[in-house]
This record gives C-alpha cells, structure tokens and sequence, in this order.
C-alpha cells in the first residue's frame, strides 16, 4: 500500500525545452525513468543531493533520501515577488490553480518569511476590482482555512492575530460593502454572480477566522456580521438558480455556510452568541421546512440540520424547541435526506 504523503505541495510545470519538471515543497525533481505507470524523479541538485520520489499520475507513492539543501530559495524569491500580482489578472480557473500554489508556498513561509503577501492581500480587497477581490480572498481562505483543524499553540496564535490585525477591518468593511451591492445589482446575472462568489468566500473566510476562539474584532463587530448572515438565509434570486436538480448553487452554498457559520458560534461561544440564537433558530427552522428535497440542496440541508442538533443538545436551549411538531419534523428530514442518499447509492450500484 502507497504511503499517505501531503499531497498538495505538488505540481507539475514544464521546463524550457518541454520537459516535465516536478515542483514539491520548495525543490525541482526531473524525470529519471517511466516504468509502466510510475514515475521516477530527481532532485535536480543531483550532484549534491540524493532525494527522490516515485509518482502514479500526481500522487507521490514513494520518497527515498531527504533533501541536503533547502529549498531553492532563488526561484521562490522571484515567485513571491510576482506571483500575486500575476495571480489577480489570470482567468477565473487560472487564478484558481495559483491560489493553491501560493498557499503552498504560503504554508512553508507566512507569515514569518513572507509578510508582505497579507498586505498584498489586503490592498486588492480595497480596490473595487471584484475579479481581483475574488482572487485575493480566493487565497485568504486557502491560507487560514489550516485555521480550522491545527491544534492551538502559541506559533499558530501568534500567526492569527498577526492575520486579524491586518485583515479584519478592511475584511468585514469589503463584507459589508458587497452586501450592499447585492441588492443594488441583483438583476444583473453577470455582476451578482460574482459579488456572490465574494459573498461565499467571505463566510468561508470568516469560518476560518473565528475557529480557534472568538477575535476582538469579530466579538465587536457581532451585530454586523449576525444581521447579514440573517439577511443572507433569507437570500432569494432566480437569476442565480440552477436548472439541474443535482447542481448546487451559489446561494445553496452561502446559506449553509452561514449554516455551519452560526453553528460554530452556538457550539464554542454560546455565552457571547445567546442573544442572537433564537432569531436563527427560527430563520433555520423555516429555511429546513420551506427547503425542497431536490439532491442539490442536501448539503444546506444537512446543515440546517446540524445546526438545530447542536443547539437542542443544550439544556440553555431546550425552550427553543418546545413547540409542537418542531422535533417530530426535524426527524423527519432527517429521515428523508437518508432514505434518498440510499436510494441514490443503489442506483449508482445498478449503474
């Protein structure tokens, strides 16, 4: 069985002459051999060092010898200097991929080694250019969202308030500011869709941010934020609704992000949260019974669903859901959203 190797830090790139080059963690491999369906790489510091990794398509399978050098430290200078600005005025699907790259860098060198690319972040959020908005949080959300699931320690707190320092005011004033441009362009199929991919990446982003415990900021900016995510849950255009009954929509996506937004808040800083609780649980309880149960809204469903279970876990809580049926029809989506997973995967089975 293949070792499990991070495999991210990837990324294959052509050299000069057309060759294929492997970039992994800072250092370039080149080709050895091909056997069959694995690959058999260099580091291209052959003379000095010894590394190598074998790969089935990106996947590294193998690492053999570790590197004697650091990484070529040169090339990522160059790289760091241009890559953001080069990032913001790629396609939407390029600028994607190089995103992914910087976080890549970004995971070996923010903020110590490269404390420049947060303000590079911040200025483009300021810019009114929503294509360069959009690839700046793009890559915010890629670097915090290791927020999410590292284990607290003073280096990774230090990074987030290093992070919430510099970010968090012009964040949340590029929130609110695309809130209202919604609604001012909210006939506009072209400019909607892409304030409400700013939109999601500002909740996912805020996810991020508030994971590891409640920010000053964001402590203080409570009211903004909760009104938004109120207005947002009740968040309706046609012009944005896909066709395909298996295809989720941008709007599906924000609201359960807000979903999983509020969630969080109830679970881990329900002291600070409980005056906001009961006007979401009514917003959620009635996005959950008003919901179709068409594929692409079971991840809203979901957690819609996730939400209302963390918040009748609470004795604080239990008031909330005394009314009556208001159990009785939560088990019943429950129900249904797992009778039609079922039936879909017997169908994919038959297939």
């Amino acid at each position: 069985m293949a070792e499990p190797f991070d495999q991210p830090t990837v990324r294959l790139i052509k050299s000069q002459r057309g060759g294929d080059k492997l970039f992994e963690s800072g250092s370039f491999f080149g080709v050895q051999r091909r056997v069959a369906d694995v690959t058999y790489w260099l580091c291209e510091q052959r003379g000095v060092c010894k590394a190598r990794v074998h790969t089935k398509g990106m996947v590294i399978v193998k690492r053999t010898n570790e590197h004697s050098h650091g990484p070529d430290d040169v090339i990522l200078q160059t790289i760091k200097q241009h890559v953001v600005s080069v990032m913001l005025v790629s396609p939407d699907i390029v600028q994607k991929q190089i995103s992914d790259a910087i976080s890549i860098i970004g995971k070996r060198d923010f903020p110590k080694d490269w404390s420049g690319l947060l303000g590079e972040l911040t200025s483009k959020l300021q810019s009114g250019d929503f294509h360069a908005i959009n690839g700046a949080l793009q890559t915010a959300h890629s670097l915090f969202k290791k927020y999410r699931y590292e284990i607290k320690n003073q280096t990774l707190w230090e990074e987030i308030k290093f992070v919430l320092e510099n970010f968090a005011d012009p964040f949340t004033n590029l929130f609110v500011t695309t809130i209202e441009l919604c609604q001012t362009h909210k006939e506009d199929i072209k400019v909607i869709s892409i304030l409400y991919e700013s939109v999601l990446l500002c909740t996912k982003i805020f996810h991020s941010l508030n994971y590891q415990e409640l920010p000053d900021h964001f402590e203080e900016n409570m009211q903004v934020w909760m009104e938004i995510f109120h207005q947002l849950l009740q968040l309706e255009n046609q012009l944005v609704e896909t066709d395909i009954d298996t295809e989720v929509g941008v709007l599906q996506l924000i609201k359960s992000q807000v979903c999983d937004n509020v969630a969080l808040y109830a679970q881990k800083f329900d002291e600070d949260f409980k005056d906001y609780l009961p006007r979401f649980v009514e917003d959620i309880w009635t996005l959950l019974v008003s919901t179709g149960l068409k594929a692409k809204y079971d991840i809203l469903m979901c957690n819609a669903i996730d939400f209302l279970a963390r918040v009748a876990e609470k004795n604080t809580y239990k008031s909330l859901f005394e009314g009556e049926g208001i159990l009785l029809t939560i088990c019943s989506q429950v129900t249904v959203i797992t009778l039609l997973g079922l039936l879909l995967n017997l169908e994919e089975g038959k297939g």
